[in-house]
């Protein structure tokens, strides 16, 4: 049974307390920052995986920043793109080719993925 709860939710947007990072939020157990700023103006390729509980941000197809995540991603929740609801977050700028896969995509992935996209 899928749920609009947004704390069951998971949450792509940009944190406005930490300006020019992206952030993932999966349900309310963890955030997940990118290490390095998302430049304005400027097109970036951002990936983040989720493999098992080890969490992954790729940057313009290499790892920026990786941790663990232990909430359990069988509630589908709600999905945002952009927009945290429960802190009224909303990235400012532009999003395209956006792509969810129903697998954790390899390092090597990413980067052909990238230099295809470049």
């Amino acid at each position: 049974q899928k749920t609009d709860d947004p704390y069951n939710g998971w949450q792509i947007y940009q944190d406005s307390g930490h300006p020019g990072h992206l952030d993932m939020r999966i349900t309310q157990q963890n955030n997940f920052l990118t290490n390095a700023t998302i430049a304005a103006g400027k097109w970036t390729y951002a990936t983040f995986v989720r493999k098992g509980g080890s969490t992954y941000w790729y940057l313009n197809g290499a790892l920026d920043a990786s941790g663990f995540n232990a909430a359990s991603i069988s509630d589908p929740g709600a999905f945002y793109i952009g927009y945290a609801p429960t802190w009224t977050a909303f990235y400012d700028g532009a999003l395209d080719d956006v792509r969810i896969y129903s697998r954790a995509l390899s390092p090597q992935e990413i980067a052909q993925l990238y230099a295809a996209g470049k």
